[in-house]
């Protein structure tokens, strides 16, 4: 009953996300209206995902948060991760997608309004190109998120955090935050909490990307521990 219920508030989403647009587009000259607008109704559909799958919901360390642009990095079990990180961050926050969400009516126009990043997994050079866009975004000011993993995680271990996925914040030269996501995997079972801890960030500094990757996901492992 839960997952229709949910269903049913997706479609709802769909049909109402119109409205955001027009109050976007009626500011489009005047950039800091614009985020509050998009960060304000994806805060609004985030929270109401959460609120209708039935879980609790909890953020920790908000004060790890950096002054200026970052990229966050976070172990990836549920679709939900995206909206419980976009609750969690006071700051409009984009991600990077595969590039097939690009082509979902509706929501691929609420990605670019949020400065999402599209992700083309089969080529390889277009993938370089994700990498230097997102960089190219860092650097104006924007935030973004990342799994590292590079899918999400069918037995709930945290798998190994690819050095490619945080090149854009060297490049960028902003820090790494390391986001834990614990209980989204299980978020329509009875009595379930969700926790989002936000860890210190990781400041690249001379480090590799490999470096970066290891110590990011060092941090996150380190949380990630039942409620």
């Amino acid at each position: 009953m839960k997952k229709f219920i949910y269903g049913c508030f997706w479609i709802i989403l769909l049909c109402t996300s119109v409205l955001p647009f027009v109050f976007y587009f009626l500011f489009f000259p005047f950039r800091g209206f614009r985020d509050k607008i998009a960060r304000g109704f994806a805060y609004v559909y985030s929270r109401l995902a959460i609120f209708f799958t039935g879980s609790g919901y909890q953020i920790e360390g908000r004060e790890n948060l950096p002054e200026g642009s970052f990229l966050a990095v976070a172990n990836h079990q549920n679709v939900l991760d995206i909206p419980v990180i976009i609750c969690a961050v006071p700051q409009k926050i984009g991600f990077v997608a595969k590039k097939e969400l690009f082509k979902v009516p509706m929501l691929a126009m609420w990605m670019r309004l949020l400065g999402c990043v599209s992700l083309d997994r089969s080529n390889p050079r277009k993938s370089a190109n994700a990498s230097h866009k997102g960089a190219q975004k860092l650097m104006r000011g924007y935030n973004l998120l990342v799994f590292p993993e590079g899918t999400r995680s069918v037995d709930g271990k945290i798998k190994k955090f690819k050095p490619g996925s945080v090149k854009m914040a060297l490049q960028a030269g902003v820090p790494v935050v390391p986001f834990t996501c614990i209980g989204t995997a299980s978020a329509f079972a009875k009595g379930n909490q969700i926790k989002v801890i936000i860890n210190p960030p990781v400041y690249p500094n001379g480090k590799t990307s490999k470096e970066v990757a290891t110590l990011a996901q060092g941090k996150v492992e380190s949380r990630f521990l039942p409620i």
